[in-house]
């Protein structure tokens, strides 16, 4: 039940909540400043009045003569100033048992107040009265009469009313003030998050460019404009990336298949000698491959995963590590005559996922023998550079033009140029670099490439070393 009470303003608009809220909030803001404010008045305007009536009292009593037969106020000539107080005064003087004895100044109580000595505030048939009494001593314990003032409080409650009316009438003024211009605040505000929600509902994948563009001030709605534009930037790079990497997929598992195609239309079409068919094979089984490092390698940039590996990483010593992969492509490396040369002399090792470490060097040689000239070298290097491990692969190869170096971990991108024709090999999948530059990335590293057309190139990956001992 107390749920459902408060289950109907959830379900306003925020601008209505805020604008709510404020209001909420000033309400008890003005309430306690004009409980505070009143409070405060009415004591100052009753000790103003209380002080008036001490001070009348006092005089009246230092002037009156004891050695007349008959206490009475026509027997004392007061001054002044106590004259013209008493215009709204009323002095009384009574005997100890009460019984008034004279009076000047205007009609007030006729008879004594208990605890005259004190004050009060006492209601009479003509208003309230804020009342104080001074005993007339003979001697210290000899009381002969009482002189009491008593002054009219009217001028104090019409003052006090008339801040009540003020704050009756100003703070309702003030709330529809804060009301209105605390919503139009509060519509401002959210007119950039009503541009983010109507942006959202009109993309679509085939239409992600619609932005924000949000020109107002960076605050937190600003930020958030911003930070939603960012995210549908990457969101579009993302869809464009994933488009072309569709594509450049179909495209490279096409041309394969074409092949296969072709060759067994070609076989079929007439009756073969037995070593036609032999070599077909051999063309088939070649191109099939091809199909199979396709798939594999797009199979990996498909389920390549940094949190994969990230709990799954070792301390990894490069003398050892690195021998295996030459190890590996030394038949490679044999067919062309090339030398693999491991440069490295002092210890070093770095941190990161034994499996995948080993596809990225093995792409990054396998890439370097494949356009390494006939008899040349390729110069393996590591060396630690504080926090990190920097490991070079260098060919003395043909080099790469400058304009293909930015595009070169891109997936699918082949360079087609003498690097790769004149040596009259068959390209690869275009995966190889773009898989050697993730695997870097996910172990908190990267992969850079410097060359120079004519003067080879050199590969450097950088990885996390190990803390010092």
């Amino acid at each position: 039940m107390r749920n459902f009470r408060w289950l109907w303003l959830g379900q306003l608009p925020i601008r209505i909540r805020l604008t709510l809220f404020y209001l909420v909030t000033l309400v008890v803001i003005l309430v306690s400043f004009a409980v505070f404010v009143y409070a405060r008045v009415d004591r100052a305007l009753y000790a103003q009045v209380d002080s008036a009536l001490e001070l009348a009292a006092l005089q009246a009593v230092a002037m009156i003569d004891l050695d007349e037969p008959t206490l009475a106020f026509e027997n004392i000539k007061l001054p002044p100033g106590v004259q013209q107080r008493l215009a709204d005064v009323s002095l009384s003087l009574f005997d100890p048992q009460g019984k008034l004895l004279d009076s000047i100044g205007v009609d007030g109580p006729a008879h004594l107040v208990q605890a005259a000595t004190g004050y009060q505030s006492v209601r009479g048939q003509d208003g309230k009265w804020r009342i104080h009494g001074e005993p007339v001593r003979s001697s210290p314990r000899q009381i002969v009469a009482w002189v009491q003032v008593a002054q009219t409080l009217e001028q104090v409650d019409n003052t006090l009313s008339a801040l009540q009316f003020q704050f009756l009438v100003g703070i309702p003024l003030a709330l529809l003030l804060a009301g209105v211009s605390g919503l139009f605040l509060a519509m401002q505000a959210m007119t950039p998050i009503h541009r983010i929600t109507q942006t959202a509902l009109s993309i679509h994948e085939n239409d992600l460019a619609q932005r924000i563009n949000y020109a107002g001030p960076m605050d937190e709605v600003g930020k958030l404009a911003a930070t939603f534009d960012q995210m549908l930037s990457r969101l579009q790079a993302a869809f464009e990336r994933q488009l072309r990497f569709t594509s450049d997929a179909a495209h490279e598992l096409r041309t394969p298949l074409g092949a296969l195609k072709a060759r067994i239309d070609v076989i079929l079409s007439q009756t073969r000698r037995p070593e036609e068919y032999v070599a077909a094979l051999q063309d088939m089984d070649h191109q099939v491959d091809r199909l199979t490092r396709l798939t594999q390698a797009l199979l990996f940039m498909a389920r390549i995963d940094q949190s994969r590996y990230a709990s799954d990483q070792e301390v990894i010593d490069f003398d050892e590590f690195i021998e295996g992969i030459i190890e590996q492509v030394t038949p490679l490396a044999a067919a062309k005559s090339i030398i693999l040369q491991n440069c490295t002399l002092l210890p070093v090792a770095f941190i990161g996922h034994v499996d995948t470490l080993i596809r990225l060097f093995l792409n990054l040689l396998d890439n370097a023998i494949r356009y390494t000239q006939v008899g040349g070298e390729v110069i393996i290097c590591a060396h630690a550079n504080g926090t990190t491990v920097a490991i070079t692969i260098q060919d003395n190869g043909p080099g790469i033009s400058h304009e293909h170096l930015p595009h070169l971990f891109d997936r699918f991108y082949r360079i087609e140029s003498s690097r790769t024709r004149s040596l009259h090999e068959q390209s690869g999948t275009g995966l190889g670099l773009a898989i050697a530059y993730v695997i870097a990335r996910i172990h908190g590293g990267q992969l850079r490439v410097a060359s120079e057309p004519g003067h080879g190139a050199t590969f450097t990956v950088e990885l996390p070393a190990t803390p010092p001992a």
